[in-house]
Formats: C-alpha cells, structure tokens, sequence
C-alpha cells in the first residue's frame, strides 16, 4: 500500500522491517513491528511502518488500527491520513476514505498522490465532476504520476470525452508500459473513437503482456470484427477453447462472429447453450434477439434481456445493448411503440455530447478552405489514378448497399468503411477539423507531399485488392473531405447516396453507433446535423469538377436494374449481371446493414418512418419538414 513512510531510524529492528518492506517481504516487516510497536506504543514512525506492511498484505482492518494510534497522539500526520484513507477505499468505505484524505490535503495541498486518491474515492462515490478537478490537479501537479493519468482517463472515458481520455490512457501507458488494464481501456477508447487500427496494436501489446487474459483477446476480436475480418476475430478466440469454455464474454463474442456472417442456427445453438449453463450476457442475449426471428423463441429472449434490465448493477453499456436489442426486434414484430421506447431509453444512457455550433464551424471553415475562388489555385496531385472509388453520405442512406453491388462486379473489390481520408487529412496542415481552431485560410501543402498522400492511400487499398480495376471506400463522412481528394485523385469517382431524410436519421437513431456518431443519439440534433451535411454537399455540387452520380436509395428499390445499370456505367465497367444478384456475393460486411445485403431487395424500409410518426416531432421540426 502506498504511501510508504520514508523512515530514517538508528534502531536495528526498524532497519531490519524497512529492508524487508524494500523487498517485498511485508509479513517479515509486519511481524517485526507488530512486537516492536508492543513494546514502543509511542513511535509513531513504527506505527506508520507497520500501516505499510499491513496495507501490502491485504490486512486493511490493520492498517486502519495502526493509523488511527499514530492520529490518536499526532492528529496532523498526513501519511497517516493518506493511509488510512487508502485502507477504507479498500474496505469500500469511500465516504470514510474521503474524508481522510480531505484532512491530508488540508495539510499537504501540493501532494500530487493526495489529490489522484481523493479524486479516486469521490469517483467511486458518484461525485464524477468534482472527482476530476481533482485528477486534473494530481496530474497538473505530477504529469508523471502513472495513476492519477489512469484514473482521469477511465472518469474522461465514462462520460464520453474519449479523446482525452485516449490522451490520458496513452500518458498512463507510457508510464507504466507493463500495465495491462490501462492498455485495455485504452483500446476500448480507441475502438468506440473508431480508431480501429490503433486499437488493434494496442491489444495486441497486452496480449504479449498477458497471455492467459481473455480482455486483449476479447478487445483483438473486436476490432477485427468491426474491420470485417471475422475469420481473424475466431482465430483471436480459439485458444480459449471451444466456444470460449469458461470466458462467457469471449463464446458470446464467436456467437456474434457466427450471426454476422450468416450461420443463424449456429449462433443461435451457441447463445442458447450459453444461457442454459447460466452464462448470460448482454451480448448473448443480444444476438438471442437477433436470431429467435428465424429459430424461434422471441418471447423467452424477451423476457431474458428484460430479466437483465431489471438488475440495477448491470453496466450501462450492457444495458444499452439490451435496449438497442430489444427495439429492434419489437421493430420487427410491429411493436412499433414498444420499439421506440427500447430505443429512446438507448439514445437517453449516451454519455456522447453533440456540439452542434462546433459543427456548424468545421463545416463552415471547410467551405471557406475549398470556396470557389481558391479551389482552382490549391496543388493538385499527379496521380492519374481512376481505381479509387468514394461512396458518401450520410449513414444509413445505402452506401453498403452500393458496395456490395459494385463488389459484385469481377472487376471491382470493396474495401469497406476506411479510416484512412481522415489519416491524410490529418497530415495536411491547415486542414479543416474538429479538434482544432484555424485561422489561416491556405492549405500548408504542394504537388509533391499530395503524390506522397495518393501513394499511401492506394497502398492500403492494396490491402482489399491488387487486380480489380475499381476498388470502393464506403466511409460516409468522407463526404467532409471531397476538396482533398479532388486534390488527391482528380480522375477518381464519388457516388452520393441519398434516401429519405427522416428515414434516414431515424434509421440513425435505431443503431448503436460509435463515439464517432455523437448527433446520432437524439432526434433533434439528428435533424440539426443532417442539414449541415446538406449544406456542405451542396457547396460540393457547385465547386466540384469530378464526377458524382446520386444514388437515391428509394429509385434503388423500386428500380434495380436500371440504376444499377447506371451505377456500372458510371464506374465505366462492362455490364455483369452479378450486378443484380449482389445478395449471392460471397464476402463479410461490418456495417449494420450487413443482413441487408444477403437477401433481395425489398420495399419495407421505405418511408419507414411513418410507423414512428407519433414520436418524430423533433426530427421533422429540425429538418425543417
């Protein structure tokens, strides 16, 4: 237990216990001091020694003895305070723990240990704000105070400021690089920000640390799951043995892995043996949800999440998977009511804040960097590639389903959500983005640095294919960064999906997006958000010199062949009627519309949202409808 009391003493029985304490020999220490104390009951450095041994023994009752005789003869003894308070933390007495530590701040206002303990106690006691002034203070007063980072980063994390939090975390790694918990929550960040990439090396690192750990193994899988590489996520699992025997979160995890890549019956079997062995979890019995449609059993799998949901210690997160579970499988059953409510009570447990006048400025400075008059005088790139194809718009509006077309084609691969436009934006200095304020108006960039970008960008398309002609990147915000690649591939192709606008954001709203997403989890701001994406596509539609072709999802529908015609037309490919049977195309999908795409189209999602038209008022109101 820390503090340990520095202890300057001639007394060779003290000497002997601070030499066992310094090698990790507490209970030789404890035992020295327990007589020696005996037979000294005023030594007040003894009493502090023998706190310290017991506390790194696990006997807390003890230290709390031993400290409360050093405040008993010397009240203003801010190791024993620090102590003591570290001893009722541990016996879950946080209100007493506080309170210790209160006084030895009282006294030591500059100690950096004091502060991080103080503000750890009043996490655990719900007073979330005022612990992290506090942890603010212990890492302004020490920045290499390993804990103090740690315990800021996991505060930061539960209210959703995962950017600092992923700051924090990386500073607390750095510090304690063999730290496997702080790895873990920092690829948790990491994969919530969608920094998929990042996440990844990240577990991995934990993973070497700590083999026989299911978390990094746990984490690992995900990011590859949200990659679209779910024969990587069950390689991750296997070595916990057959369907994660004994690691619920990991067999939940291959359950999962089976539904999203079309194996129902097996996932279903899975979960189901899983809950009957008592092993439940949130996610088991998200994906009993998901599967009881096909197998069977939607009432039972009702009444579980329900059951789950009425455990006031169930985990926020697993309460909001429960939530998002279980509206959309009343949304499948025509509950429409029940649906609504599951999912007004996800969106309300977001910890995301939307700041929509910090959207509205990002865009604005977007369109004042690529106006009119500027665009034709910024550096273009040389590169003359036309294998680059962007498929924008606002999510949920069928850019999965144009990928699957378009990957149908033998001459064309799909390479899924990309993080990487965000990657070259960020190494272009002026660029536009939400975590910086700028004042200069040119973008700090020429011709040559622009080829290095291109280069790098289909380097990694080279990731997803190296023959096809055509290669697709269906991120739908890199509708933020078209003036960079007009500059980047000026012979590349754009396809802007568009469906119906409430359609569209309430499909948003249905979905357990990622931090990326913070509009996403409330009706109004859905509304607020979507007309700033109109404005800034269409400042796009007026200064744009490539090609652009708007799919609109609901011709799509009702259409198929001739959009899709014009969609291979577009792409100038040679027709192929794979085109039309895009739901037989062998390949994984990580995007929600994942289901979607494996069967026919059909017409039952459009105009979706009259089903909810009693709970959309603020939505409409937004989009000015």
């Amino acid at each position: 237990m820390k503090p340990q009391p520095h202890i300057r003493s001639t007394d060779p029985r003290k000497q002997k216990a601070a030499k066992a304490l310094s090698n990790n020999k507490p209970a030789d220490a404890a035992r020295i001091l327990k007589q020696f104390c005996k037979n000294n009951p005023g030594d007040t450095d003894a009493l502090l020694m023998l706190a310290s041994a017991h506390g790194q023994c696990g006997n807390f009752n003890g230290v709390v003895k031993a400290c409360e005789r050093v405040l008993k003869m010397q009240p203003d003894t801010p190791p024993a305070l620090s102590l003591l308070g570290n001893a009722q933390a541990s016996l879950d007495r946080h209100q007493e723990a506080e309170a210790a530590y209160r006084r030895a701040l009282a006294l030591s206002p500059r100690d950096a240990s004091i502060h991080n303990n103080l503000g750890h106690a009043l996490a655990l006691t719900g007073k979330t704000d005022e612990a992290i002034e506090y942890l603010r203070k212990a890492v302004e007063l020490n920045p290499k105070h390993a804990d103090a980072h740690h315990n800021l980063a996991k505060l930061l994390q539960s209210e959703g400021a995962l950017e600092e939090a992923i700051e924090h975390f990386g500073t607390a790694s750095d510090l304690r690089p063999d730290r496997v918990e702080t790895l873990i929550l920092l690829g948790d960040s990491l994969t919530a920000r969608g920094k998929l990439e990042m996440a990844e090396a990240v577990f991995k690192r934990a993973r070497e640390l700590d083999p026989e750990n299911f978390l990094p193994c746990r984490g690992l899988a995900s990011t590859y799951r949200f990659q679209g590489r779910f024969q990587e996520a069950m390689d991750v699992c296997a070595p916990f043995g057959a369907d994660g025997a004994g690691h619920p979160l990991i067999a939940a995890l291959e359950a999962q892995l089976c539904e999203l890549t079309g194996d129902v019956p097996q996932a279903h079997d899975r979960v189901s043996r899983l809950i009957e062995q008592g092993q439940d979890t949130a996610t088991a019995a998200t994906v009993l949800l998901r599967t009881c449609r096909k197998m069977g059993g939607c009432d039972q799998a009702i009444t579980l999440a329900e059951g789950m949901l009425s455990d006031p210690s169930l985990p926020p997160a697993e309460r909001q998977l429960l939530h998002f579970g279980l509206g959309e499988l009343h949304d499948r059953l025509g509950s429409y009511d029940a649906a609504f409510e599951q999912y007004y009570r996800a969106n309300e447990m977001s910890s995301l804040r939307y700041d929509h006048e910090a959207q509205q400025a990002l865009f604005s400075r977007i369109i004042q960097v690529f106006d009119p008059e500027q665009l034709p005088r910024l550096p273009r790139s040389s590169n003359g590639s036309e294998r680059p194809v962007f498929i924008v718009g606002m999510p949920r509006s069928g850019t999965t389903l144009c990928e699957q077309i378009i990957a149908s084609h033998p001459d064309a691969a799909g390479a899924g959500e990309l993080a990487e436009m965000s990657h070259l934006a960020s190494c272009v200095p002026g660029y536009p983005r939400a975590e910086a304020v700028h004042t200069q108006r040119a973008l700090g960039i020429d011709e040559k640095k622009l080829d290095e970008l291109a280069q790098r960008y289909l380097r990694r398309l080279d990731d997803f294919s190296t023959t096809e002609i055509r290669t697709t990147d269906k991120m739908p915000h890199n509708f933020q960064h078209l003036g960079l690649i007009r500059l980047l591939f000026p012979r590349a192709r754009i396809i802007h999906c568009v469906r119906d606008p409430i359609d569209t954001c309430l499909s948003i709203y249905f979905q357990n997006f990622n931090a990326t997403h913070p509009y996403a989890t409330d009706l109004r701001n859905l509304g607020l958000y979507y007309q700033e994406y109109q404005r800034l596509m269409r400042h796009w539609e007026e200064v744009l010199d490539v090609p652009v072709m708007t799919v609109r999802y609901e011709e799509l529908v009702n259409d198929q062949e001739r959009v899709t015609r014009a969609l291979v037309d577009f792409l100038g490919l040679p027709w192929d009627d794979r085109c039309l049977r895009f739901h037989e195309a062998d390949r994984n999908v990580a995007t929600a519309s994942y289901d979607q795409v494996r069967q026919k189209l059909y017409t039952k999602s459009l105009a979706r949202w009259k089903n909810y038209e009693r709970h959309i008022g603020p939505l409409r109101e937004a989009l000015g409808l």
